[in-house]
C-alpha cells in the first residue's frame, strides 16, 4: 500500500499542479512541540514539489518525518549516485517524472539542483524559478533564499554544499501543445 504522503502528492499532481508559488511568498509557520516550524517544508519539498501554503494544510509532521525528510538516506554507506536514486524514486513515486536537465523547460516541467555537503551526510536542493533565478530554503526557516545564477557552492550554517547534479522534473498529467501552451490535464 502506498504511503499517505505519496497519495496526497499524487492527487495534487494528477490534478495538473505545477510549482507556482510567488517568488517572494514565504511559507507559513505551524506550531509544533512548543516551537514554530515552517509548515512541513524543507529544501527537498520546496525544490521538488513547491506546494502552496494552502496545499500544505493537508500535510502534517508525519509527512515530514516519513517522506519529505527522505528517511531512506540515513544509510551512511550510500554513494552519491545511490542517494540520487533514492531522491529520484521518492519523486517518481508521486507520479512525477525525473529527466536529464533541460535547458529550456516547458509549462509542465521545472529544473532542480541537487547538492551534497562536504561530508556527503546532507543534501540540499534549489528550484529554478520561471524567471531563470534559483531559490531554496534551509530546514525549519520560512525564509526562501534567492540566487541570480546557479551557485556551484552554497555556504550553509555548519557545512558547505557543492553542486552534484541538475535535473528536470515533469508533471506528465499536463498536456502541452507544440507551442508550449498549457492545455490542462
Amino acid at each position: 500500500m502506498k504511503d499517505t504522503t505519496i497519495l496526497k502528492l499524487n492527487k495534487i499532481f494528477k490534478n495538473g499542479y505545477l510549482p507556482s508559488r510567488d517568488k517572494n511568498e514565504k511559507y507559513n509557520y505551524i506550531a509544533f512541540s512548543g516551537k514554530n516550524l515552517a509548515k512541513i517544508t524543507n529544501c527537498f519539498e520546496h525544490a521538488c514539489f513547491n506546494l502552496t501554503n494552502e496545499q500544505l494544510e493537508n500535510f502534517g509532521i508525519s509527512d515530514l518525518k516519513n517522506f519529505f525528510s527522505l528517511p531512506k538516506l540515513s544509510n551512511d554507506e550510500l554513494s552519491q549516485e545511490d542517494m540520487f536514486e533514492v531522491v529520484k524514486d521518492a519523486i517518481t513515486s508521486t507520479g512525477l517524472k525525473v529527466k536529464k536537465m533541460q535547458e529550456q523547460t516547458n509549462n509542465k516541467s521545472w529544473n532542480v539542483a541537487m547538492y551534497f555537503s562536504d561530508y556527503d551526510i546532507d543534501l540540499h536542493f534549489l528550484l529554478q524559478e520561471k524567471d531563470g533565478t534559483w531559490s531554496g530554503k534551509f530546514g525549519e526557516s520560512n525564509v526562501i533564499d534567492h540566487f541570480n545564477i546557479l551557485p556551484l557552492k552554497i555556504i550553509g550554517t555548519n557545512v558547505d554544499y557543492h553542486l552534484y547534479k541538475v535535473f528536470t522534473i515533469e508533471n506528465p498529467y499536463i498536456k502541452v501543445d507544440n507551442k508550449n501552451n498549457e492545455l490542462g490535464s
